[in-house]
């Protein structure tokens, strides 16, 4: 998370980042903008697994995904949505972030100088 970066605010993937890592973690990682090496996402709970054969775990895991069940896939993402539901006015507080941080001036200025240094599209 690299937002405070260029003057933003991870508002969008910060909740998703807390959930999986702890709130503090997920904080510290959104302020720190560190890199997060593989072996340290899985440690952390980031990802699922780490591997050294990324090409051989993907084809096993599409071959389990399709091999489930096309309604039991659904009717568990909606299991997990009703056991963990989103907190309640998550988007409108992130787009309330995101856009307090776009209105201030010295964010507009410092995106256009990495743009300029042709660090960012």
């Amino acid at each position: 998370m690299t937002e405070v970066l260029l003057g933003l605010v991870p508002a969008v993937i910060l909740p998703v980042v807390a959930e999986r890592t702890g709130r503090h973690r997920a904080f510290s990682l959104a302020l720190g903008a560190q890199h997060v090496s593989a072996e340290q996402a899985a440690d952390i709970g980031l990802a699922d697994q780490r591997t050294d054969d990324c090409r051989q775990e993907l084809r096993l895991l599409l071959r389990r995904l399709r091999a489930a069940d096309h309604g039991a896939v659904r009717a568990l993402k909606r299991y997990r949505r009703e056991l963990f539901p989103a907190p309640e006015g998550h988007a409108d507080r992130a787009l309330r972030a995101v856009a307090e941080r776009l209105a201030d001036q010295r964010v507009h200025e410092r995106l256009n100088t990495l743009h300029r240094q042709g660090l960012i599209p």
